[in-house]
């Protein structure tokens, strides 16, 4: 571990080639923390050979080849013991994008996670719609209710709830902790049956149903950290400023196209 500093940027990478996206999600982390400790999970029979990387760690290659394997490894105490020397992981996969090296700002909150806020755009609403809308949500999440067809609403669940993954700050000890204590439940996670519900919404909805074991910054709050969804809706509530990172950007290309070239990258 680097002297000068104290949390990491994690990487998780699972394939040799990477695509023009990716490249450039990975040259901008290196560029923006220059200097601090950036560290790759992989599988094993990937063989990593760029020497930029602080510290390369090796899990299981069924972690790495699918949706559900990520999910298993990011729900293990195991994964969080390889980290145990950081207080704070920057998890960045490589649809993610960093403006600006605000690390340790964030840590200095002492959340325990934050990621991205998911905004569904209702389109205009009178306040009283609004309320109506939050009450619902609340409702939902707090008993988890399904629809008809068993399985929950996601844009009730989820919406102005902290946050996506793909971009996120983890408080290394507390989900070393949090993955052993809920290994029971956790189960249900990583049933393929049950996939609509990954990882990232276990730690921010699940945990937090009925009791705070979290702490999680608001959505207004979190929108200054990243920006996943509904880019337009995420900017105005920041005040037209640009967020810490944002991830999935290649799915709102329009939208953070002339940002990111900003930074002399040339996008197609």
């Amino acid at each position: 571990m680097s002297s000068n500093q104290t949390n990491a940027i994690v990487i998780p990478i699972y394939k040799e080639s990477l695509s023009v996206y990716e490249q450039i999600s990975l040259e901008q982390c290196f560029r923006i923390f220059k200097g601090l400790d950036i560290v790759a999970v992989k599988p094993v029979q990937l063989q990593t050979t760029d020497k930029r990387f602080t510290k390369v760690i090796t899990f299981e290659n069924a972690y790495f080849e699918n949706v559900f394997g990520y999910n298993r490894l990011m729900l293990s105490s195991t994964f969080y013991a390889a980290f145990q020397d950081y207080p704070y992981i920057l998890i960045y996969q490589l649809d993610a994008f960093v403006f600006s090296n605000q690390l340790d700002y964030w840590c200095s909150k002492k959340y325990d996670y934050i990621g991205a806020p998911w905004f569904y755009d209702k389109g205009h609403q009178s306040t009283f719609k609004k309320l109506k809308e939050a009450f619902r949500s609340y409702w939902h999440r707090r008993y988890n209710i399904k629809g008809k067809d068993g399985k929950p609403a996601l844009d009730k669940q989820l919406n102005k709830m902290v946050g996506n993954g793909g971009f996120s700050l983890r408080k290394t000890d507390t989900f070393f902790k949090i993955c052993e204590k809920y290994k029971t439940q956790i189960t249900e996670y990583e049933d393929k049956e049950n996939s609509i519900f990954n990882e990232d919404i276990f730690f921010s909805i699940e945990l937090n149903r009925k009791t705070n074991t979290l702490k999680i910054p608001s959505y207004k709050e979190a929108v200054n950290f990243a920006i996943e969804t509904c880019p337009e809706i995420a900017i105005e509530l920041n005040d037209g400023k640009l967020p810490f990172g944002c991830h999935a950007w290649e799915k709102n290309l329009k939208f953070w196209k002339d940002k990111i070239e900003d930074f002399h990258y040339k996008l197609t």
